[in-house]
């Protein structure tokens, strides 16, 4: 309908109703009464718009958004806090948030509700913030930088809280490889050869990154030999110290990427165009997976840094990186 005065569009809630004779029941007419609801459609638009407005936004964020009621139980996901968590928000809904993603130390112990700071923003109504390792779906821990804001109702008062969580595994590896690298070029200056420096680097190399062993290799290109001059588990039965031809441990695909300078990286040893007495090599010596990094002098390979772990492992690009870095600082002779 039209306003009658100004000719504006409006939004009307119509009831048509009888009026009868109340001894004979005739039908006398037809009533209708027209209530004015424009002002009332018009909230609830700007109210959808708005809704939806945050839905854009939340759906859309890159920092992963939780909300919590004032009983400390998950009542908002977005679809980034479902991919940092590994849960679905219709998993933890109802749940209180900490005993999801909260509850454990990284040593394993108990990590109580009455110990977590996030959960401080709601009785104390002051906005906290700081870094705290988060459990995942799959049980791995995960470091995250976290801000705990309280939500007030209209008159005031706390009725949950709001957390903006961000993903740093990444950059607080990145700070500990800094510093184990910085660390190892210290104790370098204070070594006088040449054996103590390659020793020293491949025991803390693999005392850092939890390597079953660590290998420095000399090659000979033109002989395809590989000369394993220190293996990090010292003086054992299992020592690999000696000299391979390196047919017998690199498919011809993964030489030609390591005289060009790439690294090769294996999560299993079993999987690839690697032929089975490869794989039985490999197993024989107890390798499951490995990452090879060369170094090249005058643009020939002449040395190799080898990771290895027993069992398959799923490497990470900041532990390649590492690697690559600590190649070119380990190989002096």
């Amino acid at each position: 309908l039209k306003h009658f005065v100004t000719g504006e569009p409006i939004d009307v809630h119509q009831r048509i109703f009888s009026i009868r004779n109340p001894k004979t029941d005739e039908l006398i007419c037809l009533a209708t009464t027209v209530n004015d609801i424009t002002t009332r459609k018009r909230a609830e638009a700007e109210i959808a718009a708005q809704r939806r407005l945050y839905k854009s936004v939340t759906d859309n964020a890159t920092t992963a958004l939780f909300i919590m009621n004032e009983r400390q139980e998950c009542v908002f996901m977005n679809p980034a806090a479902e991919k940092l968590s590994g849960y679905k928000f219709e998993e933890t809904q109802g749940r209180p948030l900490h005993d999801v993603v909260h509850h454990t130390y990284p040593d394993g112990s108990p990590y109580p509700l009455s110990e977590c700071p996030i959960d401080q923003a709601f009785p104390t109504s002051n906005q906290v913030q700081g870094e705290e390792t988060f459990v995942h779906r799959d049980g791995y821990f995960y470091e995250v930088a976290f801000t705990a804001s309280p939500l007030f109702d209209e008159t005031g008062a706390t009725v949950g809280t709001v957390i903006e969580v961000q993903d740093i595994t990444t950059r607080k590896r990145r700070e500990k490889n800094l510093a184990f690298l910085a660390d190892l070029q210290n104790e370098f200056a204070r070594l006088s050869s040449v054996n103590e420096i390659t020793e020293t680097a491949g025991r803390r190399v693999a005392e850092f990154l939890q390597l079953s062993q660590c290998l420095l290799v000399e090659i000979d290109e033109t002989a395809q030999k590989a000369t394993v001059f220190y293996d990090s588990r010292g003086d054992v039965k299992e020592n690999l110290t000696g000299v391979y031809n390196l047919q017998a441990f690199h498919t011809e695909d993964e030489r030609a990427k390591l005289s060009q300078g790439e690294a090769v990286v294996i999560n299993d040893v079993r999987h690839g165009n690697r032929s089975p007495e490869a794989v039985a090599a490999f197993e024989a010596l107890n390798i499951g997976s490995f990452i090879s990094v060369p170094y090249l002098s005058e643009g020939r390979w002449t040395f190799a840094l080898s990771a290895q772990c027993e069992t398959p492992n799923q490497w990470r690009d900041d532990q390649i990186e590492i690697l690559r870095e600590l190649a070119s600082r380990i190989y002096l002779r």
